[in-house]
């Protein structure tokens, strides 16, 4: 497989012209990253963060739904603000779009230089990508995210790129992306930002596998714990990531399932540990015991001369709603509902929240074809009765 992959890059690098672009085309849809869910809500509506009940002390949180990305709760969620480590879950899936998990990469002389948390890289070793992903999810090695980062990228610099490339690719705009291990202190994301990166990770089979390892038997070291101590400490726990620098303080992208429903919590500038993951813990406690998805689904029927019409939304909408909240959705009829597209509007807690299209069918409708020549000329004095009436009432001219 890596030869076939060395291959196919040489091949790209040589052919030229509308030949090359294809091959490129190609290329490009056999790694893209996966499609995220777009949410409903796009941010939390007012009051809801203050039923968090024990709400998390780090200064930046969040809490989101991972099936629907809805925020459902958080505090100062879009500001950018250092985070270590965390963003070798990005350096993560970067490198996964681009090579395979068998591929063998060899350790530089970059490992001798980096500081911080490390998996103890030696000029020279040779180790799987698999085992190096091990090394910066599980352990969080800064030594494994530049290898990695030199091999995958052909250096330091391209690699960065591809990740905020990848980053954009993920909706993600604006962020500071300049170090593959977080190590500097000079990325700048927001809890959002991390929350839609690890999302992306849990939609990737290998990654998250890799992420969920209790441990991982390092080289010349044995078996070492998961640095995230929910994983195996928190009942369903998925993942994704820590990461600590004076600068970030404590961080953590944290994430567990139960049943089917699976949440995010992120945690950023945290203080002495355990507070991360008491605050994700509590966040996700929350999340599983008193919120609930819930399907909003505004249906309509309607009788008009000549039929039925029935009024059915075109997507079913799923929020996620806090226990003691409630919704209803409205859908006016427009006076020519033929023409007009119509729209039902959600309202949660009595607050008007978005408009969802609406699609319209008629059924049971009469085919014009088995009428006869009266039959159509009464049906169409029916409906312009209607329509008239209609007009009339909405000015107020019947009483």
């Amino acid at each position: 497989m890596t030869a076939l992959r060395s291959s196919r890059r040489a091949v790209c690098r040589h052919i030229v012209g509308w030949s090359a672009a294809a091959l490129l085309l190609v290329a490009h849809a056999a790694w893209a990253l996966p499609d995220l869910p777009q949410p409903a809500l796009t941010e939390v509506p007012p009051g809801w963060t203050d039923r968090v009940e024990e709400p998390p002390e780090s200064p930046s949180w969040l809490l989101i739904e991972a099936s629907t990305g809805q925020v459902i709760a958080g505090q100062r969620y879009r500001q950018r603000r250092p985070v270590a480590s965390t963003i070798k879950t990005l350096t993560a899936l970067t490198a996964l779009q681009r090579a395979g998990l068998d591929t063998v990469i060899t350790a530089g002389d970059e490992v001798a230089q980096t500081a911080g948390a490390g998996v103890g890289l030696r000029p020279g070793d040779e180790w799987s990508l698999a085992t190096l992903l091990d090394a910066m999810m599980v352990r969080s090695g800064n030594d494994a995210a530049e290898v990695v980062a030199r091999h995958v990228g052909g250096s330091r610099d391209a690699f960065v790129d591809m990740m905020r490339a990848d980053a954009q690719q993920l909706g993600i705009v604006g962020a500071v992306i300049d170090d593959p291990a977080g190590l500097d202190d000079t990325n700048r994301l927001s809890a959002h930002d991390l929350a839609i990166i690890g999302l992306a990770a849990l939609a990737d089979p290998q990654l998250r596998t890799t992420m969920a390892r209790r441990s991982m038997l390092v080289p010349r070291q044995g078996e070492l714990d998961n640095r995230n101590l929910l994983i195996g400490g928190y009942p369903g726990a998925t993942g994704i990531k820590t990461g600590f620098t004076v600068a970030a303080g404590n961080s953590l992208i944290a994430s567990a399932r139960r049943g089917e429903r699976e949440l995010v919590a992120v945690v950023l500038g945290a203080g002495d540990d355990p507070q991360r993951f008491d605050d994700a813990t509590r966040l996700l406690d929350y999340g599983f015991t008193h919120t609930r998805p819930t399907l909003a689904t505004p249906r309509a029927t309607l009788r008009i001369a000549g039929g039925v019409v029935d009024w059915r939304a075109v997507n079913d909408v799923i929020v996620t709603l806090p226990h003691g909240v409630d919704y209803i959705t409205q859908t006016p009829m427009p006076r020519r509902w033929f023409t007009a597209a119509p729209t039902a509007d959600l309202i949660i807690d009595g607050t008007h929240t978005l408009a969802i299209d609406v699609e319209v069918s008629v059924t049971h409708q009469h085919d014009p074809a088995h009428l006869s020549a009266g039959g159509v000329i009464g049906q169409a004095m029916a409906d312009a009765a209607y329509a008239g009436l209609r007009a009339a009432a909405d000015a107020g001219r019947l009483r």
